[in-house]
């Protein structure tokens, strides 16, 4: 093959790998580490969609009317336009307005946002957000009802990793892990702003 044609191949394939990769980048919130870095914006793609799809899978899988960790199986909950607050979600500070909204919408199942006075409600809090490409991770701190606060008078806890894979394609959940109660720290409540 002459030279000309050996180097526009190699450049032709070096763009489509580039471009089926996908476009998502590399995203951290609420980054742990000093480490940890990336882009920090919580109202961007892809960031929506996978606190949506993560908190959907826990709270069926975990739901707050379970007494503890020890329920079987995918719940029995309400259908998605079902009347009534059935739990808060606590998003990472910087979501907006329109973006706390919808996504709890699009979790159904009763969730609402946090809001003034239902601080009292079982809240599934979205801790950190890892995105590396079509690969990403979130941990959702869910309620734990039925047992008795700790020590230190904080509410028993725990989180749940969920591993998703998505990128050009719906985000779907891959696996979990399941941590001990109270092994993370609950973040602070973060009410959806007014504007």
């Amino acid at each position: 093959m002459p030279r000309p044609h050996r180097v526009v191949c190699v450049f032709a394939l070096v763009v489509s790998a580039l471009i089926a990769s996908g476009c998502v980048g590399h995203n951290v919130i609420n980054p742990v580490a000093d480490g940890e870095r990336g882009f920090s914006n919580p109202n961007s793609d892809p960031i929506p969609p996978l606190m949506i799809e993560a908190v959907r899978w826990v709270a069926t899988r975990y739901p707050p009317e379970e007494s503890a960790e020890w329920s079987i199986g995918v719940a029995n909950l309400p259908e998605e336009g079902a009347a009534g607050t059935r739990f808060v979600v606590n998003l990472p500070q910087g979501v907006n307005r329109l973006v706390y909204r919808r996504v709890c919408e699009l979790i159904g199942f009763g969730a609402a946002p946090m809001q003034p006075g239902y601080e009292s409600l079982p809240t599934y809090h979205v801790s950190r957000i890892w995105v590396s490409g079509d690969e990403a991770r979130v941990d959702v701190i869910r309620p734990i009802k039925g047992l008795p606060a700790g020590a230190d008078g904080r509410p028993v806890t725990q989180p749940i990793t969920v591993r998703l894979r998505g990128g050009l394609q719906p985000w779907r959940v891959t696996s979990h892990n399941v941590w001990s109660f109270n092994s993370l720290p609950t973040p602070p409540i973060n009410y959806m702003p007014e504007q």
